[in-house]
């Protein structure tokens, strides 16, 4: 997961804006939800995530692949996301995961 963490809205507004900025398509795929036995207003999810860049000499290609894995809560009738973890395939190139380091703080890509 990079060891980085988005906290708050701000913070996860910044990563979403740097994303567009980007021109980044982030997908996600394949999503698996399963709900508490013990809780009703807890579930856990998987989800399969591919990231496409625009690479401007050519077309869209990918540029990485991961799983998040989350913890959702339901708060007044409303499902929400209590953790989520990403975890990077471990072919997603280096580049690609120091631009992601850049969007969660704000920072400029390019």
């Amino acid at each position: 997961s990079q060891g980085k963490t988005a906290v708050g809205r701000d913070q996860l507004i910044a990563l979403i804006d740097g994303i567009y900025d980007y021109s980044i398509k982030h997908m996600q795929l394949n999503t698996s939800i399963q709900l508490d036995r013990d809780d009703p207003d807890r579930a856990t999810a998987q989800t399969d995530l591919l990231m496409l860049a625009m690479d401007p000499q050519s077309a869209w290609q990918i540029s990485g692949c991961a799983r998040y894995d989350d913890e959702l809560v339901r708060r007044d009738g409303r499902w929400l996301f209590s953790r989520r973890v990403c975890n990077w395939h471990r072919n997603t190139p280096s580049e690609v995961l120091a631009g992601l380091d850049r969007l969660l703080t704000g920072a400029p890509v390019g």
